[in-house]
This record gives structure tokens, C-alpha cells and sequence, in this order.
């Protein structure tokens, strides 16, 4: 799961949000519409899910070599 649809605030606007005492609207990543805000939410998750799998297979295709070298000494 991904943040996409979350407000993304750094240091200065957490310390302002300490700070703030009139409750100031928090603003949100805004789309035309739910569907296609559902959509590149979902887009945006499955990204997560392929570059997580890139990283796994890497780490596997990385053992595996290291394996098979083992077995050749």
C-alpha cells in the first residue's frame, strides 16, 4: 500500500502543524474524480509491488550465483 492519496508535508510543516492552534484544513492530493483517484492510487501500488519484486529477484539471482560458485570450488 502506498501513500499516494495522503498529504506528503516535511519538517517546517510538521513543526507549523505543533503549532497551530485555529485546526487550518489539512490539505490532500486531489483528483477529478474517486475513480480516478482509485485508479492511480492503485497504479501507484502496483508500481510498489514491481520494484519490491525487481529488489527480491535481484537478492535471489545474487544467492544463486554465489551458490553456484560455492559448488565449483
Amino acid at each position: 500500500m502506498t501513500d499516494y492519496l495522503f498529504a506528503h508535508i516535511g519538517f517546517i510543516g510538521g513543526l507549523a502543524r505543533s503549532l497551530d492552534l485555529g485546526d487550518t484544513p489539512t490539505g490532500y492530493n486531489e483528483n477529478a474524480s474517486r475513480e480516478e483517484a482509485d485508479r492511480l492510487a492503485t497504479k501507484s501500488d502496483w508500481l510498489a509491488v514491481g520494484r519490491d519484486m525487481e529488489v527480491a529477484l535481484g537478492k535471489f539471482k545474487a544467492s544463486q550465483a554465489k551458490a553456484a560458485s560455492a559448488l565449483k570450488k
